[in-house]
């Protein structure tokens, strides 16, 4: 879980840090800030739950989460994400 809020101060330096090079590609095509900072805090939790549902994945930027049909998708996990005012939940479970 955390807030969109927290992802106001938008650095690419946390971005670089956070994001897959596909993901950076799309995060650089949104155009307001705002939908940046939820793009960056929706990949920041789902990939902060992956990491605590399993500690042996890689770097948050080695990972890519693909958002298809309006579902979160990556081939070792199943996600299911939830956003709620400046609230953002992830829940991952290992397949």
């Amino acid at each position: 879980m955390t807030k969109i809020s927290r992802f106001q101060e938008l650095k690419k330096s946390t971005a670089i840090r956070i994001l897959s090079t596909d993901e950076l590609r799309e995060f650089d095509e949104l155009k307001s800030d705002y939908e940046k900072q939820k793009y960056l805090a929706t990949r920041w939790c789902i990939k902060e739950a992956m990491f605590k549902a399993d500690n042996n994945i890689p770097a948050f930027d080695k990972i890519t989460i693909i958002k298809k049909q309006g579902a979160y998708q990556h081939s070792d996990f199943m996600i299911s994400t939830t956003d709620e005012d400046d609230l953002i939940i992830a829940v991952v479970i290992k397949k």
